[in-house]
């Protein structure tokens, strides 16, 4: 198993490079761009998307085009250590929930037209810390990506699973264990790195 210090210790290094940037609002919109022009959201019908937070690359943009180009869409929220997903259809109708981060309302969750699982998406669009060039992907901390990408690899196979994220998120190795899900996809500012052909059942 690897150590917490050292996901510990490049998660702080990681934050504060990204803190640093003074002009994340441009970087996000380049992400964004890039994405839009991938097979995978032309592809796309059903898409779960994290709404950013802090100083993580924005995602408002996205969800908004999504909308436009008549796409579903979903936000994940936390349930005790599992993320659950509502379909939503205006940034407006979410609510600060845990850790501060934009959720789906108690009133939505109540809803049953509105729930929505794993086997619902086309593309899932993860947020994280950092990660290197092989698709290793170092999370929050908290697992719930990991738990919710290791279900969705059972379950729906073919969905494509994409990282947003800065250049200075990039790292040579990043420290993983073997409950830890890799991504298919990154997207930067200036690049995408594809990764379908390292996927463990892949020929």
């Amino acid at each position: 198993m690897i150590g917490d210090d050292a996901k510990s210790a490049m998660r702080k290094e990681v934050r504060q490079r990204r803190v640093a940037l003074t002009d994340r609002a441009e970087r996000s919109e380049r992400i964004a761009r890039r994405l839009f022009q991938s097979d995978w959201y032309r592809d796309a019908r059903a898409v779960l998307i994290y709404v950013a937070t802090g100083s993580e690359a924005s995602t408002r943009e996205i969800f908004g085009q999504l909308i436009a180009d008549g796409r579903r869409v979903a936000v994940p929220y936390c349930d005790g250590p599992t993320l659950r997903f509502c379909w939503c259809e205006n940034l407006k109708e979410l609510r600060p929930g845990t850790h501060d981060i934009l959720e789906p309302t108690l009133q939505m969750r109540e809803q049953e037209d509105r729930h929505a699982t794993a086997n619902d998406f086309d593309l899932i669009i993860t947020p994280g810390v950092a990660f290197d060039r092989s698709g290793g992907r170092l999370g929050q901390g908290g697992g719930y990506y990991d738990r919710f990408l290791a279900e969705l690899r059972e379950f729906n196979p073919q969905a494509v699973v994409v990282a947003l994220a800065f250049d200075c998120q990039l790292v040579n190795h990043v420290p993983t264990d073997p409950d830890d899900m890799r991504v298919d996809a990154i997207v930067t500012e200036t690049a995408t790195y594809d990764f379908f052909g390292q996927r463990p059942n892949s020929s």
